[in-house]
């Protein structure tokens, strides 16, 4: 399958990967050009504008940091909008319906748009375990669903949109999770309880399979960064957005989101998101 891939940062670099050593013909766009040079060398095919990866392919997938980094690839000079012909446009990033929606009415023409957001964070894309959240027709998801599962495993939630929207349910519950983990070990410390007591004690509770994957990096201060904080912020911004457009008041979400800004201006914005447990105990953190 002839195929177009935008963005090689941390998750797009492994998932271009993937499908390069699946035998797909892959034509390969980031605004870092030094990026694509692994992909290069396994047979990819740099392009200079995402106009140019999406012409002449039966796809091009985009996977990019937020809503404004989309909107410059899609609808800025030589963006996908500019290709040579319509195609389809399967979106792999965190942005919410609202973006899926408003790609979708100013694409010109003929082009087919999918959501399809993962769940997972670098191992899974190097692995192709990631989670995919698909929002498609159900004829436009028998027929990219076995080019997503080159990526990891995917799921269909509904039409156009409903992917991304899916996308936002997990992510206000995790982020806020984590947020809410700071807090609340703030609190233990601040009363003198030991720090391996505290987490004996809520690894035998629903949160208990959470911070197994976590307890490492707490216990060390070592948060190899493999999914950024800055980028959570980024998440539970879209998800308060994303509740305002329906008319609910997502306070808990806000409330996550304000912590998380807090440390990415404080200097954690490139440790994992779990840094905002060390954040909000006053403690180091590094990668």
């Amino acid at each position: 399958m002839k195929l177009g891939f935008c963005g090689l940062g941390q998750m797009g670099s492994p998932m271009a990967e993937r499908l390069v050593d699946a035998g797909h013909e892959l034509k390969v766009w980031n605004r870092t050009r030094s990026k694509a040079a692994p992909l290069v060398e396994k047979g990819g095919i740099q392009v200079d504008l995402p106009a140019e990866a999406a012409s002449d392919v039966d796809a091009v997938l985009t996977m990019l940091a937020d809503p404004e980094a989309l909107e410059s690839v899609l609808f800025g000079e030589g963006g996908v909008a500019h290709s040579s012909a319509p195609t389809t446009l399967v979106e792999m990033s965190t942005m919410g319906p609202r973006a899926i929606k408003d790609a979708a009415a100013r694409l010109p023409q003929g082009f087919d748009v999918i959501d399809a957001p993962v769940y997972g964070t670098v191992p899974e894309a190097n692995n192709g375990t990631l989670k995919i959240y698909v929002g498609a027709s159900p004829d436009d998801y028998a027929r990219w669903a076995p080019l997503l599962s080159v990526l990891g495993d995917a799921k269909h939630l509904g039409p156009p949109g409903a992917g991304a929207a899916m996308k936002l349910v997990l992510n206000s519950t995790l982020k806020v999770i984590a947020a809410e983990l700071g807090e609340a070990m703030a609190l233990g410390d601040a009363y003198g309880l030991d720090e391996t007591i505290m987490m004996d004690v809520l690894d035998e509770t629903s949160i208990g399979r959470t911070l197994a994957r976590v307890r490492p990096s707490i216990e060390s201060g070592h948060y190899p960064t493999t999914f950024k904080l800055y980028l959570a912020e980024k998440d539970l911004r879209l998800v308060r957005e994303a509740g305002e457009e329906v008319g609910l008041d997502m306070r808990l979400a806000e409330a996550g989101r304000s912590r998380l800004e807090q440390a990415t201006k404080d200097g954690y914005g490139d440790l994992h998101y779990y840094a905002i447990v060390a954040h909000a105990r006053n403690k180091p953190a590094e990668q």
